[in-house]
């Protein structure tokens, strides 16, 4: 699990909340605005990321989502108690929630139940064993104890949301200039790699492609004001061209940061 502010370190700090916005883009063009708001009180902690479909896109397929997620730290890591994810779209509405107790899935509630849940790989109850939730995951990643070592990748993670179980690992490659509308300076360069274990459909040909993509890269960079990390860019190889996610502005109580080393 990734390394997550201390206790003590929490406790001297009132209720920070960073609010970073990102958008995603797709063969160049803006596709998607995100915004996401992470509140951290003692030894607790609530997330809500949310997003729609913008730009280009907007013409062909409404779309929204948002994430919510709540837990504790113990024992210097991300707990989490509670992840919901709903979205919209103009033909369905989706619905799913996922209950942990002590990191294991005591409950998932999918509405409405899934259509082709005989041609997806079953999730098992080992599936549900020491996992967090994809909101907490990127929590974990965005807080640590400070200062945070700038080869903060290498972290394996069991993720589950509910309908998708995944492993994803990182791997720290080095320092790179990088520039986003929110940012230009050296991020720490990672690799990403996934592997999407159960829920997944059985026969899909995207599977193959993501497991054996080796190009995914995220940059990040911390934060002048209290031990966060951020996200400044992501690139992700697709089947046809490319997405791209860049920060736009990140925000600590409410107050427009710098982030940069």
């Amino acid at each position: 699990m990734p390394r997550a502010w201390s206790r003590r370190s929490l406790r001297r700090s009132f209720a920070p909340i960073t609010k970073p916005i990102i958008w995603a883009c797709y063969l160049g063009l803006p596709v998607a605005t995100v915004a996401l708001s992470i509140d951290l009180t003692q030894d607790r902690y609530e997330a809500r990321l949310g997003g729609d479909v913008s730009g280009a896109a907007a013409t062909m397929s409404a779309f929204s989502f948002e994430m919510q997620s709540k837990g504790k730290y113990q024992n210097g890591q991300v707990q989490p108690e509670r992840y919901v994810y709903s979205s919209r779209s103009a033909k369905e509405t989706h619905r799913q929630e996922v209950n942990f107790k002590s990191s294991n899935v005591a409950a998932i509630t999918i509405e409405p139940p899934l259509k082709d849940i005989s041609e997806r790989v079953p999730i098992s109850t080992e599936h549900g064993q020491n996992v967090i939730d994809p909101l907490s995951a990127l929590v974990a990643a965005m807080t640590s104890g400070d200062p945070k070592p700038a080869n903060t990748c290498g972290d394996a993670l069991r993720i589950h949301g509910g309908g998708l179980r995944a492993d994803v690992s990182t791997a720290f490659l080095g320092q790179q200039a990088t520039r986003t509308p929110g940012y230009r300076g050296q991020a720490s360069l990672c690799s990403v790699r996934y592997n999407p274990v159960a829920g997944r459909l059985a026969n899909a040909a995207y599977v193959k492609s993501i497991r054996e993509n080796e190009k995914i890269r995220i940059s990040s960079v911390a934060a002048d004001k209290g031990p966060f990390e951020f996200l400044v860019n992501a690139v992700v190889p697709l089947q046809l061209g490319t997405a791209r996610i860049e920060l736009i502005d990140a925000r600590v109580d409410g107050e427009l940061i710098n982030v940069g080393r």
